[in-house]
């Protein structure tokens, strides 16, 4: 017998239908299910579409880093984008760009099958597009967990002197949201 998780994967593994998933592995999600954070970024870079799996490699490692100085590693996290293919520019493939509406709004089912299947108490958008596409999706009461911000991890990498100021913007901000969420938690 299969499990949800499973049933999930066996689901979604040729995409959602949106112009992405063409050539794309179908990026899902990573860690703890049930979680108690849930990570939503923007969409899988290409080193994560090779691998099948969100949030590596620097942006990863930096993630790790915020985690755990804002002391909620003792907390189940999962990791997932509001798109699981990677967008890229049709002019040239080899150039990254945001992920396109309607690419969102098709992948939104997906998305919100995870965040049941999640069952987190905290939902912290990562980056613009998440933040845009969670509260549209809390708006219309497609979710009612309760949904903080923070800026992309990828702020750390341009910022100078490197991290810096950036990083503690994004420790700061899952704290406070740790601290709202889970007062008592231990």
């Amino acid at each position: 017998m299969a499990t949800l998780w499973q049933e999930f994967c066996s689901r979604w593994k040729d995409g959602c239908g949106s112009s992405l998933c063409s050539g794309a592995k179908k990026c899902l999600a990573k860690g703890k299910i049930p979680c108690d954070i849930l990570f939503v970024g923007e969409a899988p870079n290409g080193a994560a579409d090779l691998l099948g799996v969100p949030f590596i490699d620097e942006i990863g490692l930096i993630m790790d880093d915020v985690i755990k100085k804002a002391q909620a590693e003792h907390l189940r996290c999962a990791f997932t984008n509001i798109v699981c293919c990677v967008p890229r520019d049709p002019m040239d493939y080899s150039e990254e760009v945001p992920p396109p509406g309607e690419a969102i709004l098709t992948c939104r089912r997906r998305l919100l099958e995870f965040i049941e299947l999640c069952g987190p108490k905290l939902i912290m958008a990562v980056g613009n597009y998440a933040e845009n596409a969670l509260r549209d999706m809390h708006s219309e009461d497609e979710i009612t967990t309760s949904v903080a911000w923070m800026p992309h991890p990828a702020t750390v990498l341009y910022a100078r002197p490197y991290g810096g100021y950036e990083f503690r913007r994004l420790v700061d901000t899952l704290t406070k949201a740790v601290a709202e969420n889970f007062a008592g938690a231990s």
